[in-house]
């Protein structure tokens, strides 16, 4: 055996010295070698095709990309002889002579001993493929010649493992089924290998765009000198030419110089697949802004890496077993959510909506900092819907959760939700009922359109834009002269009245424009009543001040909405804002009237108080005087600005909140002790960095960071500051779950229909916290683009216009402003 060796370690380097001197003699002659060298065009970072020839020391070139280590020492392609098989010398590996010349003095010594298990000693590095980034965490031992499969052994369990790339991955993820999910690895170390995995899949598909400018530029550059090629050994000459180079024979040859004819034929392939898929989007009806969903790429990029001939899954897998690993991907991706729970709080939110088949449904989800996560969907038909009925959907979801990590129920201000939250109070007594901000909010602006004049100016707004919008000529003559569509008015949507008439506003001199134009004297309804008022309206200057003067009056109210409409912690600003809220209404009337205990304002600050009284809880009131922000110089310094606890209002709050939160008296006695080192700015709370803290940093982190002398009131401070206080982004768009009970769908059952509405609701939830969900390609792609009517559009006060940051209104149109509703907007959902 020993013999052989080293008569093969003297044939490799026999070659080797050859090979040298024939270059050195083409070099020094200045002729090109009598052998055309083969061009060869390879992607930096991969690794050489290598031959098939039985004397390229009997080993195969490893595939591209090839993440492994093989083990040449227990190779199953060794010779019957007992020879081991020779190592594979490749351009990407660094394999020049002086490596040959080492592996042949390697085989001389005697090399290991066959059949060993012991892989560590002969792993010889291959190079990663960026699409497959977990081989790195693990430790890969053999490649078995003749698939992708590796022998490999996982950094976790220590457990070794005989697969390929895609069973590692469901052993790494804890996503899907096939092979053993590794123990070791907490679901936290599971979603982030998996989002690495994501990352890189999503890392592919943008490098594939500039796969094409790269074979552009290839294709011009000049060719590479030709240098003699051993059929066996790659020599240093070969290993420092162009690295782009990659083989070509004549076929490939053939095929490249018909890539011009191709590109066309390709081309019209493309057209072709376009037109199936936007075919299949019609015939099934599905909404257009679906083609903007990150997990419609993701589905392409799939179906592009498919083995050829892929078609796709069965009826019955789709409805079985790829929802039961969907159900198990959720959950993992889930699972830094729920881990949050502990520290953060959740806040449990409910909603109660009709569905266009008049079904009641209700919403159940839970909210942290972290993310938003579907609970349940509930059908409500043949239930009677009462306190105790919601009551128990509510304590079914706190026991989910965990009741030690819930901090509050909210549901909107019903009396029926009222009187449920007493019931969950009772039960609980650490946890809060806490009505709907965004709901409360709404009913204020209700009770003010109940105001004689304001519904009036309702009333003519709306005859305005029915006259508009249900006469062909006068729309299309509207349309010559507005970039804007006139919005119509929801019956469920939150201060759609608002939106309406803001809306008028910005289309004003259109309006006008509109009405004085020739083509209005040919309109057949021009002499009729109704055009003689809405021309009348249109160009009365006192009626537009009205409708000015309301919308600025409204502003704040609008605007508050829109700061609490976000599944983002909010809990501690919403009593110092609502405060704001009211002085700035109060400034707004007062420049237009100067009596204020006589006229509007009177009325509106009645409304407003008895919605505050209903509003506002001692949960609110605690937050709000542990927000540190509201004690900081820059707020104070502000005029009529004092510390919130002043507000005896605010200190009776804290005191019965303290007591629901702390029952032992004992521990009541310390935290009423951290509570006034606190307000005094004593200990950690009374450094220089805290008080110069509370001006920049949000206020949870601020107890995190500088509340350490707080021992019980730091945890309960960062839980309360770090709740929501609305529920309407739970109402959103929920139509699935009566979409799935169709008499026309599956006949799923009721346990698959619920698993359905969970993995759909979760699906969307966990894009939402994504950068690309908010500024990316991806942008708000859940929801459907603006409309013109706002019961069909699921936009949210976040995305929609509620002009923060502007000046009141003036009374004229100001050409498209951002975020408006532009007129070809319409019409992209079916």
């Amino acid at each position: 055996m020993i013999l052989e060796k080293q008569e093969d370690a003297s044939l490799c380097l026999e070659l080797v010295k050859q090979e040298e001197e024939q270059v050195n003699e083409g070099h020094s002659s200045g002729e090109s070698s009598p052998v055309r060298r083969r061009s060869s065009r390879r992607r930096s970072g991969s690794v050489s095709s290598g031959y098939n020839n039985p004397l390229d020391f009997g080993i195969p070139a490893p595939a591209r990309g090839t993440p492994s280590y093989v083990n040449y020492r227990n190779d199953p392609s060794s010779s019957s002889t007992g020879r081991r098989p020779r190592q594979p010398i490749t351009p990407g590996s660094g394999g020049d002579a002086t490596e040959i010349k080492a592996m042949a003095s390697n085989s001389a010594s005697g090399g290991g001993q066959e059949g060993s298990q012991d892989y560590k000693n002969t792993l010889v590095p291959m190079k990663f493929d960026a699409a497959s980034p977990l081989w790195r965490h693990v430790t890969v031992v053999k490649n078995i010649v003749g698939g992708g499969s590796r022998i490999w052994i996982c950094h976790g369990c220590h457990t070794q493992y005989n697969s390929s790339y895609s069973r590692l991955k469901i052993h790494l993820t804890g996503f899907g089924v096939g092979i053993k999910k590794c123990p070791k690895l907490s679901n936290e170390e599971m979603a982030k290998y998996l989002r690495e995995q994501e990352d890189a899949d999503r890392q592919t598909k943008r490098n594939q765009s500039g796969t094409v400018c790269l074979q552009r530029r290839l294709s011009s550059r000049p060719p590479t000198p030709t240098y003699f090629t051993h059929p066996f050994i790659h020599t240093q000459a070969q290993i420092h030419a162009d690295p782009l180079d990659t083989p070509l024979d004549e076929n490939t040859s053939r095929k490249k110089s018909k890539g011009v004819l191709e590109k066309p034929f390709n081309n019209e392939k493309r057209d072709i697949a376009d037109e199936y898929v936007a075919r299949c989007i019609y015939a099934c009806g599905l909404p257009f802004h679906v083609l903007r969903s990150p997990y419609w790429q993701q589905m392409l990029t799939a179906i592009n890496e498919a083995p050829q001939g892929y078609k796709g899954p069965s009826y019955e897998n789709v409805r079985t077993t790829l929802l039961t690993t969907e159900l198990e991907h959720i959950q993992t991706s889930l699972q830094p959510i729920r881990d949050l729970w502990k520290n953060s709080g959740v806040s449990i939110i409910s909603e109660g909506w009709k569905n266009v088949q008049n079904r009641h449904l209700i919403n159940v989800v839970a909210v942290c900092p972290k993310g938003a996560m579907f609970l349940k969907a509930i059908d409500c038909e043949g239930e009677v819907k009462d306190a105790q009925f919601i009551a128990n959907i509510l304590i079914e979801a706190i026991e989910s959760v965990g009741p030690q990590n819930v901090v509050q129920v909210i549901t909107d201000n019903a009396k029926i939700c009222r009187a449920a939250g007493l019931i969950i109070e009772d039960k609980y007594e650490h946890i809060f009922w806490t009505p709907c901000v965004v709901h409360s909010l709404n009913l204020m602006l209700q009770k003010i359109e109940n105001f004689l004049w304001v519904k009036q100016i309702y009333t003519e707004t709306n005859d305005i834009k029915m006259f508009i919008t249900n006469h062909n000529m006068s729309q299309a003559i509207f349309k010559r002269f507005s970039k804007l569509k006139l919005l119509k008015v929801a019956e469920t949507k939150y201060a759609s009245h608002m939106f309406v008439l803001r809306q008028l506003v910005k289309v004003k001199e259109d309006l006008r424009n509109m009405v004085i134009d020739n083509d209005w004297t040919k309109l057949r309804q021009v002499n009729t009543d109704k055009a003689t008022k809405v021309k009348s309206l249109i160009l009365d200057d006192e009626w537009w001040a009205k409708v000015v003067y309301l919308v600025n009056c409204t502003k704040p109210i609008l605007s508050m909405i829109k700061y609490v409409d976000i599944d983002a912690p909010r809990m501690g600003e919403i009593y110092g804002r609502i405060d704001s809220m009211v002085e700035r209404i109060k400034e707004i009337i007062q420049t237009k009237e100067q009596d204020l205990e006589e006229t509007f304002y009177k009325e509106v600050k009645s409304v407003v108080m008895k919605m505050l009284n209903k509003m506002i809880t001692p949960l609110h009131l605690f937050a709000y005087a542990l927000n540190s922000r509201y004690y900081s110089s820059k707020i104070l310094g502000l005029p009529n600005r004092q510390p919130p606890y002043n507000d005896s209002k605010v200190a009776n709050g804290t005191r019965a909140a303290m007591k629901r939160f702390f029952p032992d008296p004992y521990v009541a006695s310390v935290v009423r002790n951290e509570m006034g080192m606190f307000l005094t700015s004593k200990g950690s709370m009374g450094e220089v960095e805290a008080h110069f803290d509370k001006n920049t940093m949000s206020p949870g982190i601020w107890w995190c960071v500088h509340g350490h002398d707080a021992k019980y009131l730091r945890p309960m401070a960062t839980k309360i500051l770090s709740q929501v206080a609305s529920n309407s982004f739970a109402e959103r768009n929920w139509s699935t779950y009566p979409f799935i009970y169709s008499a026309n769908r599956s006949k799923l059952t009721s346990k698959k229909a619920e698993d359905l509405v969970y993995v759909h609701s979760n699906l969307r939830l966990l894009t939402h916290k994504s950068e690309d969900y908010i500024r990316g390609l991806d942008k708000f792609w859940d929801i459907l683009p603006e409309t013109t009517d706002l019961d069909a559009s699921a936009a949210t006060f976040v995305q929609l216009p509620i002009f923060d940051g502007e000046d009141d209104i003036q009374g004229s149109s100001q050409g498209v402003e951002s975020g408006a509703v532009e007129s070809g907007a319409s019409g992209s959902g079916m």
